[in-house]
């Protein structure tokens, strides 16, 4: 093969023009590399925002709907609700003791406590438990204070790595064994209420289907006529 260097000198100016080209636009590319992770993050950015907007929309929807749905706490009805935070949390209960002197802006504590805390819903259907079942009522405060004073006892005991040789530490454990004890005894009266419950409930369902099975082609006369007469558009 003849080596032409016309040819040749063509070759090296097409790749130098092309090398020019590169260098030229690298710093454009570049430029649009980073315009592209610019709208990427705003267009993030705008989504989460979007998102902590329909989340906040949400929550104060759901405020609003509690405050609709539950009618306004009367002071007897704050103080009852003040003595059962006392018994199941109380050093929320200390928090809240801080607004003594100041009895609006404790009304205006306890409230916000029964509308927006998970506390408050507990608070409210142990309210009504102590209106209908005062027994089940005592069971359940109970049971509540022991499950902290448990979980609280265990925490110490692990965080101290007392040594179960020491007397301080086979009495921290005796402790605790008592305190599992009593609450294990309360939660098998709580099982005993509800297992009564639920008897009555079967022995009322039984009493109803034998009333039933007695009455059956009164009852079935009773829907065929309700089915094929016609509808009684009298009003009184």
């Amino acid at each position: 093969m003849v080596f032409q260097p016309r040819i040749f000198r063509r070759y090296l100016m097409v790749v130098a023009a092309g090398a020019i080209a590169l260098s030229a636009s690298e710093p454009l590319l570049a430029q649009r590399g980073n315009e592209r992770d610019t709208r990427r993050d705003r267009v993030q950015t705008q989504n989460r925002q979007k998102d902590d907007s329909a989340k906040a929309v949400k929550k104060i929807q759901h405020l609003k709907r509690r405050a609709v749905h539950r009618a306004p706490l009367t002071d007897v009805q704050r103080k009852e609700r003040l003595e059962i935070l006392k018994m199941i949390e109380p050093k929320m209960y200390a928090r809240l003791k801080q607004f003594e002197k100041k009895p609006q802006m404790m009304r205006a504590a306890i409230d916000r406590v029964i509308d927006s805390n998970k506390v408050g819903h507990q608070i409210q259907r142990l309210a009504a438990m102590r209106e209908e079942d005062s027994q089940g009522f005592e069971l359940q405060i109970a049971n509540i204070q022991l499950t902290r004073e448990c979980t609280e006892q265990g925490r110490k005991l692990r965080a101290r790595k007392t040594s179960a040789a020491s007397s301080a530490g086979e009495q921290q454990r005796q402790k605790l064994r008592e305190l599992v004890g009593e609450h294990f005894d309360i939660r098998q009266k709580m099982r005993e209420r509800e297992l009564a419950k639920l008897e009555n409930r079967i022995r009322e369902l039984r009493r109803t289907l034998d009333q039933r099975n007695g009455s059956r082609t009164a009852l079935i006369e009773k829907r065929f006529l309700q089915l094929t007469s016609e509808p009684n558009t009298a009003a009184w």
